[in-house]
C-alpha cells in the first residue's frame, strides 16, 4: 500500500499547495496507522479544495478502515459522511485508480452499493492493472458481494506482487475469511496467522477466531477472542460482518458467538 500512495501522492493532483499537503500528511497518518489523524487531514485538504477527488475517495475508504480494525461501529453522521465522500470521489470523474477502489470499497461497506462498487473496481483495474492494493480492494469488494471464490483469487493475485508490498498481509487476512465460507478451517487458520504476525486488529482476529472454532481448536479460539476483547472491550459483532448474503453473515455471527463475542 504504501509504494502505491507514495507514488500516487508524487503527481500532486491539486492545484493547491494547503491541499496537497494535507493529503500528503493524512496518507502518511494511514500509513502509521493513525486512522482519525488521516481523516482529519483528508477533511482538511477537501476544505481547501472542495474538488478534491483523491482527498474525497480515500478520506472514504479510510473510514472503512477505522470501523474494520476498530471493531466499533461508526455513528450514522460518520457512515453518511463516508457514503458522501466516496459519491464526490466518483461523480468527480477521477481516473485514478486508488481513488476510485477507496471510493468503491466505501459505498459497498456502507451503502451496500455492491452493483456499483464492483463496477467502479473493475473501471479501477482496468485505468490501473498493476497495483497490489487495488487488487486487494477488489478482494474484499467481491467478498462483500459474496463472490467468496472471486474474493479468493483476487487476494492471491496480491501476493504475486512484490513481497513487500504490504498489501500483501491484507490479502493473507483476506483469504482467511474465504476460506471460512469455503470450509476449508485449518487453512484458514493458517492464513490468519500470517497475518496476524505483523498486525493485530479486529479485522485480522476474526477470522482466526471463526476458523479456530469450526476446526476445533476451542483453546486457539479463546485466545484470540480474549486478545481482541482485551484490545476492543466494547467490541460487537456487526461492527465488522458485511456480506451481501444474509446467511453467510449469520454463519459468520454464530461461529464468533460461539467463542463468546456479542
Amino acid at each position: 500500500m504504501q509504494v502505491a500512495e507514495t507514488e500516487r501522492s508524487k503527481r500532486k493532483p491539486t492545484g493547491d499547495l494547503d491541499a496537497y499537503d494535507f493529503f500528503l500528511r493524512a496518507s502518511a497518518a494511514l500509513w502509521e496507522g493513525r486512522i482519525q489523524d488521516a481523516i482529519g487531514y483528508f477533511k482538511r485538504a477537501i476544505a481547501k479544495d472542495d474538488r478534491y477527488a483523491e482527498a474525497y475517495g480515500v478520506c472514504a475508504g479510510t473510514y472503512v478502515v477505522l470501523q474494520t480494525y476498530g471493531g466499533i461501529a461508526l455513528s450514522p453522521e460518520e457512515r453518511a459522511e463516508a457514503i458522501r465522500f466516496a459519491d464526490m470521489a466518483a461523480n468527480l470523474g477521477t481516473d485514478d485508480a486508488l481513488t476510485l477502489a477507496r471510493a468503491a470499497q466505501a459505498l459497498v461497506f456502507f451503502g451496500k452499493e455492491y452493483e456499483r462498487g464492483l463496477a467502479m473496481i473493475d473501471r479501477a483495474l482496468g485505468l490501473n492493472p498493476n497495483l497490489a492494493t487495488v487488487w486487494l480492494i477488489r478482494g474484499w469488494i467481491n467478498y462483500m458481494s459474496s463472490e467468496i471464490e472471486v474474493a479468493r483469487n483476487s487476494f492471491l493475485r496480491v501476493l504475486q506482487f512484490s513481497e513487500l508490498d504490504p498489501a500483501r498481509i491484507g490479502a493473507c487476512c483476506g483469504i482467511s475469511w474465504c476460506c471460512f465460507y469455503l470450509g476449508t478451517y485449518e487453512e484458514g487458520c493458517t492464513w490468519a496467522a500470517k497475518a496476524l504476525q505483523k498486525y493485530a486488529n479486529a479485522l485480522y482476529l476474526l477470522p482466526l477466531i471463526m476458523n479456530a472454532t469450526r476446526a476445533g481448536r476451542k483453546d486457539e479460539a479463546r485466545a484470540a477472542t480474549d486478545r481482541l476483547l482485551q484490545m476492543v472491550p466494547d467490541f460487537r459483532v456487526s461492527s465488522v460482518l458485511a456480506n451481501r448474503k444474509a446467511e453467510f453473515e449469520a454463519d459468520a455471527a454464530d461461529a464468533l458467538r460461539y467463542a463468546g463475542l456479542q
